[in-house]
């Protein structure tokens, strides 16, 4: 199948509107390396991003494997089904890219100072001060709070269910995500005392079915210590959202605030440690002081 340009922009776009960024420095690149691992345990280096944003003097033809896992992390089967899509759109679609593409020129335009002016205009026509105590708690996220699916705390955050609902970046506080990871996983485990609920969580990967004993070793290893690098390059804050608890198996329990321990996780395993027990859903940006 032939490649298009115009495929091709509205691929970088949806997965630009996934990133909650846009791709232009180095950073970037590497952070949304980071997040197509998260989400799909498949790498991209970012300097094949860059490639293919056109960021490098190089005329190469992006990979085909390559689009398949751009198209997978924005919620397509492959590169050919984005591209269905594309031609099947309706004109209520078009009406909507054209839409999508205006609120990134917004973001584009005016960054940081388009989010500081709608907090003002939030606190000048909602006035917090005469809130009662009751009202102000529907804005804060505590330790213990139950929800009954994915769908009901991504909303919280303008987020809607879509792909990879267990791992998910807060709309403009790229350096925070929402995590929902299930205790005893079969694969990636996350252990810990839920007694406690949780004041650490212990992840590492280990696969199922029937692998040779060397393959196994030398798969778990790669992807162990993939984990353990990207981690420390994005050096995020995670919200989390643990399901599957003894005490409470029905539901989604926030359990707080957590990063990683440099001291306790190594290229074997991740050990998240919670750093704090609540988040105020209207002042998020305090949470970024607690990176490593």
């Amino acid at each position: 199948m032939e490649i298009g340009m115009d495929e091709l922009e509205h691929l970088r776009e949806a997965v630009e509107q996934k990133a909650g960024r846009r791709m232009t420095v180095h950073g970037d690149y590497e952070y949304l390396a980071g997040l197509i691992f998260e989400a799909l345990h498949m790498q991209i280096s970012p300097t094949t991003l860059k490639r293919l944003w056109g960021k490098l003097d190089e005329a190469v033809v992006p990979r085909r494997s390559t689009l398949d896992i751009l198209a997978q992390f924005v919620g397509a089967e492959d590169w050919t089904n984005f591209c269905k899509r594309l031609e099947s759109e309706t004109p209520e679609g078009e009406t909507q890219a054209v839409h999508r593409g205006t609120a990134r020129l917004w973001y584009a335009v005016f960054g940081g100072l388009g989010v500081a002016l709608l907090a003002l205009l939030l606190w000048l026509f909602h006035p917090w001060n005469g809130e009662t105590q009751a009202d102000d708690e529907r804005f804060i996220l505590r330790q213990g709070q139950a929800f009954d699916s994915f769908a009901d705390y991504l909303h919280l955050f303008g987020l809607t269910e879509g792909d990879s609902p267990w791992y998910r970046p807060v709309p403009h506080h790229p350096v925070l995500c929402l995590w929902g990871p299930r205790y005893h996983h079969p694969e990636w485990h996350n252990d810990g005392n839920p007694d406690s609920l949780m004041p650490s969580i212990t992840e590492y990967w280990e696969p199922l079915g029937s692998l040779g004993v060397e393959d196994k070793e030398m798969l778990v290893r790669r992807m162990n210590s993939d984990a353990y690098f990207v981690a420390r390059r994005l050096n995020e804050v995670r919200l989390t959202f643990m399901s599957n608890l003894p005490a409470d198996t029905a539901h989604f329990v926030f359990l707080g605030v957590y990063r990683l321990s440099l001291s306790q996780s190594d290229t074997t395993r991740l050990v998240w440690e919670r750093v704090a027990n609540e988040a105020d859903l209207r002042r998020l940006d305090y949470l970024e002081n607690f990176r490593n």
